[in-house]
């Protein structure tokens, strides 16, 4: 096991009143009632993300517009993905999840929650060799 420094190779020019309301905006997704991933977050770790879904294919009736996504066929179902850190106010962890043809974006939030969880949770026993900054990428 080896550490290595982060290389920043550019920086966005974005104005710190628009990032704190981008922060505000990934915070409230997660930990405000109402939002996509609403209860991601626990009181002892409070977690930001983005949920999102990416439709497969485009709708061509209103019977297949409106039919419940997990009863269409697999190759039809929406792809469910959710990008989030933590803890929100010091980030530490990054995770991206894509669930090809799991439907809903909130199923994507609930496994990245159980990473965040684990991930934190084993940082706080201190049974991490390495903390730097981790990506982790899931494909399911």
């Amino acid at each position: 096991m080896f550490k290595t420094k982060p290389k920043i190779i550019s920086r966005a020019n974005v104005k710190p009143e628009n990032l704190a309301l981008i922060k505000t905006g990934l915070n409230s997704l997660v930990n405000d009632v109402g939002g996509t991933a609403y209860r991601l977050s626990t009181r002892e770790r409070l977690f930001s993300g983005k949920t999102g879904t990416a439709q497969v294919i485009a709708r061509t009736s209103k019977e297949d517009l409106f039919k419940k996504c997990m009863s269409k066929d697999l190759e039809k179902r929406h792809h469910g993905w959710f990008v989030g850190y933590g803890p929100g106010e010091n980030p530490e962890i990054v995770v991206a999840v894509l669930l090809l043809h799991g439907c809903l974006s909130r199923n994507a939030a609930i496994v990245a929650g159980k990473v965040l969880n684990k991930w934190m949770e084993i940082r706080d026993q201190d049974q991490l060799i390495y903390i730097q900054y981790q990506i982790l990428l899931i494909i399911v």
